[in-house]
C-alpha cells in the first residue's frame, strides 16, 4: 500500500497526517490537513430563542438546575424563566420577535422549534404563569 493513501492516513495521528500531506500535492494539501485540525468538529444549531437584554435579578430552570440568566443565553424548549422584583427579560425567538417580561414573572417554554428554512414556520408554546410580559 502506498504511505499515502487514505486508509494508511486513516491510521496515523493528525500530526502524521499533516506531514504525510505536505509531501504529497505542496502547500494546497498542506492548508487543508491544517485546516481540518483547527476546524470545529460540529456546527452549533441555532437557538430558538436567545436574552436579548436582562435587568437582574432573573434566573433561568434548565434540567431541574437554577441559574442566573444573562444576556446572549440561548434558550431551550422546557426552559422556565422567572424574575425576581423590579427586573425585566427581554427574549428574541429565531424569527425575530420580542417577548419582554416584567418584575414577578414566570414563564415557561413548552415547545420551540425554529424554521427549518429561511422564510419558515416558527412553532413555540410559551405559558406565561404569572405576571405581565
Amino acid at each position: 500500500m502506498h504511505p499515502n493513501t487514505p486508509a494508511e492516513m486513516k491510521s496515523r495521528s493528525r500530526s502524521s497526517a499533516v506531514r504525510l500531506a505536505s509531501g504529497c500535492a505542496g502547500p494546497a494539501w498542506l492548508a487543508l490537513a491544517l485546516l481540518a485540525l483547527v476546524a470545529p468538529q460540529g456546527v452549533e444549531a441555532a437557538a430558538a430563542a436567545r436574552v436579548e437584554s436582562v435587568q437582574v435579578p432573573a434566573w433561568v430552570v434548565r434540567n431541574g438546575h437554577r441559574s442566573p440568566v444573562n444576556a446572549g443565553l440561548p434558550l431551550e424548549a422546557g426552559d422556565i424563566l422567572t424574575t425576581g422584583a423590579n427586573a425585566r427579560l427581554l427574549i428574541r425567538l429565531a424569527e425575530g420577535s420580542l417577548v419582554k417580561l416584567g418584575p414577578n414573572a414566570e414563564l415557561q417554554l413548552q415547545a420551540l422549534k425554529p424554521p427549518s428554512a429561511p422564510g419558515g414556520l416558527f412553532e413555540g408554546l410559551l405559558d406565561v404563569v404569572k405576571g405581565a410580559f
